[in-house]
């Protein structure tokens, strides 16, 4: 029936809302109008819409970039004050360094990190290598300007940037752990000849000393050891300090003691003392004694103590647990890197671990249960039960060989009367069910699937990440067992793309994420739901993650992120709104959209957009209309500068859009055009901004015909 005279036809409101993440291969019209078509360094938020990610800033130990504070004055005349500058107060002698310098109205705003002095005096001088630069006019607490305070924010993190440094050596950070509160890498030395471990404090990196090993054999009787206690060999007149305490116990290495009562006996044992300083050198066979009192022989070749050492050329992980009842019972650092033998760190002793193998060059490491387990090429060793140090059958160690070198070892949920070990290679996949040596038993789980190397994390689920993509080992209701769900295969043209450069995965609690990183700068952000897949989002850092490891901090109890890379800087992640400094360019570009209409012709007039997050946010919005037809009329050309790849970023007029002061605030969009479908672009490339929220879009549209 024709519409009556006079009569217009409705506008419409369509809400969008925006979640599915990224999907390269789903046909258009399959699609709800809130997936992605390309997205970049942005992430799905479990509260809902797509999230500007947080930033990374580098890290020692000293306070963060993004915490540091700064101070404004006024000044008659900038002079040839910029970021950066030294400056110093002529009357008070207090010395900073300009954050930033901003003109609001008719005051010249200096932002500054005060170094030294009492503060700066209305009326003093400023000056720079003793040249007066301007006069302070007033001291002010800030700047009600938004964008003016981010800048000097930003500017005070540059500050603080130049401050921390990376640990002494060269090349990569080679991995690293987090440990009662500190943060520990690993780099090799200046002539690249060895590797060395690094603590964070509050003046930066500090080296830790590693000591010495000195082997026994036939202890005798029960002696009591402490740290500090001096060995003498009774021939030699050689002598060593025992080491600090190993989680609890003098760094005494029993390996072959009886076990007796879950304790490895003394008596005939052999192992190692774990010496902090030594004098002289012992003789082999010569009886060591403390106090007088024989406790064992010297069991190795005369001459030098053995000075622990590690080999470059390996990739560093670490798990950060406690054993009970053996002993060790507090948290302690075990690690492994595919060169070197598996060790311990307590925070204060390194010890290397003799697993017996030949090679003993663990690759992958886990606690499961109280047994210590390691992956040494094909082979999977266990120590014995809550006897990290011994590994022998006898003491319930045990070994399993593998159809394929091992890539990582993770504990898994099992029923009620077991746990079960997934052991993974790059094309196999293996259970173990049981808790000992009588109940162990080996199950295939899929072959041609596996995991790469140090890529599989426990969430809800376990994750990881193989030539396929990202799958999860979902825990079925029957006798233990789980079934494999593939996650990411609408991703496949990324995955395929950077696969081959898997480097390392982690999962952040807090955001419910499984995150997979690529050497080549890029990784995969997973957000996982009540145990539902809600999508992904690719990010691009300009330091690329190669390990990456996690730890709760003790006083906020949050989780701390950090990561190493190419630069030998040691990063935090979820911190400051840069890439260490640089600005972080993100985009997102949906699939068209049709109304459920894709026939029919629509004039579109306005979109609306729900924002959530905190102080200054800005960024860029545009569209294109009708599949991006020549036929129909799209946006005018504009030239953007941010350097994407995609051709699309110079073929809109980009509208930006400055909004602050509110935490939930829409912002109106222009919108104008007739086409059958629309698609939406959004932008933002600067390191000013905390993380924010798009939530969804209305779009209000009239209908109108259909095609013909």
């Amino acid at each position: 029936m024709p519409r009556a005279a006079n009569t217009w036809a409705p506008v419409m409101y369509d809400r969008i809302d925006f979640k599915g993440g990224l999907d390269q291969l789903t046909p258009t019209l399959n699609l709800p109008p809130g997936v992605l078509r390309s997205a970049q360094n942005f992430e799905i938020s479990i509260t809902g819409g797509y999230a500007r990610i947080a930033g990374y800033e580098r890290f020692d130990g000293r306070p963060s970039p993004s915490a540091t504070s700064y101070s404004v004055f006024t000044i008659s005349a900038f002079g040839t004050l910029a970021a950066g500058t030294l400056i110093t107060g002529a009357t008070s002698g207090t010395t900073a360094t300009v954050a930033n310098v901003n003109t609001i109205g008719l005051n010249n705003f200096v932002a500054y990190v005060q170094t030294s002095g009492t503060g700066f005096l209305v009326g003093e001088a400023i000056q720079v290598s003793a040249v007066t630069q301007g006069t302070v006019v007033s001291i002010t607490t800030g700047v009600g300007d938004a964008y003016t305070l981010a800048l000097f924010a930003a500017g005070a993190a540059d500050v603080q940037r130049a401050n921390i440094g990376k640990p002494t050596g060269s090349g990569n950070i080679l991995g690293g752990f987090y440990l009662n509160g500190t943060c520990y890498c690993f780099r090799a030395n200046a002539g690249g000849t060895a590797v060395n471990l690094f603590k964070s404090t509050t003046g930066g990196w500090v080296q830790v000393t590693f000591g010495y090993e000195l082997k026994y054999n036939n202890g005798v009787g029960t002696p009591t050891f402490t740290a500090g206690a001096t060995v003498t060999g009774l021939v030699s007149g050689a002598t060593g300090t025992i080491a600090a305490t190993i989680g609890g116990t003098a760094s005494v290495i029993n390996e072959t003691g009886v076990v007796v009562s879950g304790v490895p006996t003394w008596a005939g044992s052999s192992g190692r003392f774990i010496l902090s300083a030594t004098s002289g050198s012992f003789t082999a066979g010569e009886a060591l004694q403390i106090g007088g009192v024989t406790v064992a022989n010297y069991a190795g070749t005369t001459g030098a103590l053995s000075a622990i050492t590690l080999s470059p050329g390996g990739k560093f992980t670490a798990d950060v647990v406690a054993f009970g009842g053996g002993t060790v019972s507090t948290n302690v650092a075990y690690g492994a890197d595919g060169v070197n033998r598996c060790w311990s760190f307590d925070g204060a002793v390194f010890v290397p671990i003799n697993t017996g193998n030949s090679p003993d060059t663990p690759r992958v490491i886990r606690k499961h249960l109280q047994y210590l387990v390691v992956g040494i090429q094909n082979s999977l060793q266990l120590s014995g039960l809550g006897l990290p140090f011994q590994w022998s059958p006898l003491v319930g160690g045990a070994e399993i060989l593998m159809p394929e070198n091992i890539t990582d070892i993770i504990p898994l949920p099992g029923n009620q009367a077991t746990g079960a070990l997934v052991i993974f290679s790059q094309n196999y996949t293996n259970i173990l069910y049981g808790s000992t040596t009588n109940t162990f038993q080996l199950v295939p789980y899929n072959i041609k699937s596996g995991c790469y190397l140090h890529c599989a994390a426990n969430l809800s689920d376990t994750y990881v990440f193989e030539t396929r993509g990202v799958a999860s080992m979902t825990t079925t209701l029957q006798y233990g067992n789980f079934d494999p769900s593939y996650l990411t295969m609408p991703n496949k043209p990324f995955i395929d793309a950077h696969q081959q450069f898997a480097t390392c995965a982690m999962v952040d609690r807090e955001k419910s994420q499984y995150r997979i990183f690529f050497s080549d700068g890029f990784g995969l952000y997973c957000t996982l739901l009540n145990k539902q897949f809600t999508g992904c989002i690719p990010i691009s850092f300009p330091d690329p993650v190669l390990n990456i490891w996690d730890g709760t901090d003790p006083v906020t109890g949050q989780q701390v992120i950090f990561f190493g890379s190419t630069s030998g800087y040691v990063f935090q992640q979820e911190k400051g709104t840069s890439f260490d400094g640089q600005s972080i360019q993100a985009f997102l570009q949906f699939v068209y959209d049709s109304k459920d209409s894709h026939r029919m012709l629509k004039r579109y007039r306005k979109m609306s957009l729900e924002i959530t997050g905190t102080l200054y946010c800005t960024f860029s919005v545009s569209y294109t209309l009708g599949y991006a037809s020549a036929l129909i009329g799209q946006p005018n050309s504009a030239t953007y500068t941010v350097p994407f790849t995609q051709a699309y970023w110079d073929n809109f007029t980009w509208d930006n859009f400055t909004w602050d002061g509110v935490n939930l605030a829409p912002r109106e969009v222009e919108v104008a055009g007739t086409a059958e479908n629309i698609a939406f672009y959004i932008l933002s490339n600067t390191n000013l901004l905390q993380p924010f929220t798009i939530n969804t879009a209305t779009v209000h549209y009239t209908p109108r015909r259909g095609l013909r």
